[in-house]
């Protein structure tokens, strides 16, 4: 809301529990929690389209670049989460190069660098072509459920694999991708990661001739984003 501050609260369970054996005097226990306060920045585009096109166009070409501003704000949301992630690389868990292809063992590894510190493993992004390492894995295929792996024949996708929720890149625009290839991470629950606010989502107004000084039509679109990864060890 207008005038709030963005910050997130850092749950922790440090309220502790005693035993009492008899009459006895309990002390107070003061508990704060800790707070985030990511700084918020604004994220835009400005399409504009020419006249000529808009007159030459069979389709509603304006409609068309509203939509793709609003695709390329949402990438910059997953660049600003990737570029968070990469920063807490080395803190509670490395870099993990894996020599060849991806199989469940070297998956698993990765995965117990989250799940060690006893977080959910729920999230494994990967880039689009890490989907050929599970298809061409025997163990990959006899670890997905019949049903699954059906569906994984009839349209490329993967929904839960060892307990967590893939999330591919392979049907993204080249404009759009963020993983490099050969890439995967690993993410534990959202409510231990971090956490993200914005002020209403995207706001959009119009543009023209007398705003671009180019005879046409547009749009500005724009977003006041903060987010933050509270647990560099998820």
């Amino acid at each position: 809301q207008q005038g709030d501050i963005p910050r997130f609260p850092v749950r922790k369970k440090n309220v502790q529990a005693f035993i009492a054996t008899g009459p006895t005097r309990t002390e107070t226990q003061i508990v704060r929690d800790k707070w985030l306060m990511p700084e918020e920045v604004q994220i835009f585009t400005r399409p504009f389209v020419p006249q000529n096109e808009l007159n030459q166009s069979s389709t509603d070409v304006l409609n068309e670049k509203y939509i793709e501003g609003l695709e390329g704000i949402m990438v910059v949301e997953d660049r600003m989460w990737y570029n968070l992630a990469k920063q807490t690389i080395g803190l509670s868990n490395n870099q993990s190069v894996i020599a060849g292809t991806l199989t469940p063992l070297t998956m698993m590894n990765v995965n117990m660098n989250v799940a060690r510190w006893g977080l959910k493993v729920a999230h494994m992004l990967m880039a689009n072509d890490i989907i050929v390492d599970v298809i061409g894995n025997a163990d990959f295929i006899q670890a997905i459920e019949p049903v699954a792996r059906h569906e994984l024949v009839m349209t490329g996708q993967i929904g839960v694999l060892y307990g967590m929720s893939i999330i591919s890149e392979q049907y993204r625009h080249p404009e759009h991708k963020v993983l490099s290839q050969g890439e995967f991470i690993i993410v534990s629950d959202p409510q231990m990661h971090g956490a993200y606010s914005d002020r209403g989502g995207i706001d959009s107004e119009p543009t023209n001739v007398s705003t671009d000084n180019v005879i046409g039509r547009g749009w500005i679109q724009h977003e006041s984003v903060a987010m933050a990864i509270a647990n560099d060890r998820s």
